[in-house]
């Protein structure tokens, strides 16, 4: 790795640049942040300082959203066939949401099983 040097009065100092990457971060990616940030500081100084940090959340929100969609399109398909009566549709879609949603927290927000906010 060669790393350049610019001259600023008697020091030298790194030319050092920060990637710039666009990156669509959507609520479970958001959640996992603060809890990162808040519960395990070192794991989250150690993604900050090796520039991983963002990439991790990004990936994270990417594996939990679509698991999300995965159960919500499963619970569709089968509450679909068999519900007829429009009120009971949306129950049933309320609780998948809500069953998928805990889920997805359990598993990518809040592995740990610290006590959310």
């Amino acid at each position: 790795m060669k790393i350049s040097y610019t001259k600023y009065g008697d020091y030298y100092l790194p030319d050092l640049t920060v990637p710039n990457k666009e990156y669509n971060i959507g609520r479970f990616g958001m959640m996992r942040l603060r809890y990162i940030k808040a519960h395990r500081s070192c794991f989250y100084t150690s993604l900050k300082l090796s520039g991983k940090l963002m990439d991790y959340i990004q990936e994270t929100d990417n594996s939990a959203q679509q698991m999300y969609d995965d159960i919500i399109s499963k619970f569709r398909k089968s509450i679909d066939s068999t519900c007829t009566d429009q009120m009971e549709w949306v129950r049933r879609m309320n609780f998948a949401r809500h069953y998928a949603e805990e889920l997805v927290l359990a598993e990518y927000v809040y592995p740990e099983g610290v006590e959310r906010e």
